[in-house]
């Protein structure tokens, strides 16, 4: 999980975003996670979709939770975006935290899918 060094408002969140023309949801996945955290992931099973607003532009959205693995063994660091994608230069402070934990902290429901990964881990 991370929070936007810069933009704290924004709460804490896990690495999500859009799909680009053509591309695999999977690879949408690990492109996100490795543009806001850094770490290379290797996603996995797809555990849930949800339909929902957009909570600031209130456009409609489908959202396609994942299961996804990393050698990344930090328990914690700063992650500066290089993406392309107007993110450069945004800084993410990004750590692990107890599943157990993550839920009651994570920003627009985002915790909602994550007692799935119960079975999983």
């Amino acid at each position: 999980m991370f929070e936007h060094r810069d933009a704290p408002e924004a709460g804490t969140q896990i690495p999500a975003g859009g799909a680009r023309t053509g591309e695999l949801l999977t690879e949408a996945a690990r492109r996100e996670v490795a543009e806001e955290t850094g770490a290379e992931v290797e996603p996995g099973t797809a555990l849930a979709v949800r339909q929902s607003p957009h909570p600031h532009t209130g456009e409609p959205r489908v959202t396609v939770f994942f299961h996804a693995r990393t050698s990344a063994v930090r328990d914690a660091w700063v992650h500066e975006a290089v993406s392309g994608d107007g993110d450069d230069g945004m800084a993410f402070r990004c750590h692990f935290i107890p599943l157990v934990r993550a839920a009651d902290l994570l920003a627009d429901d985002q915790g909602e899918c994550l007692h799935l990964l119960e079975g999983v881990l």
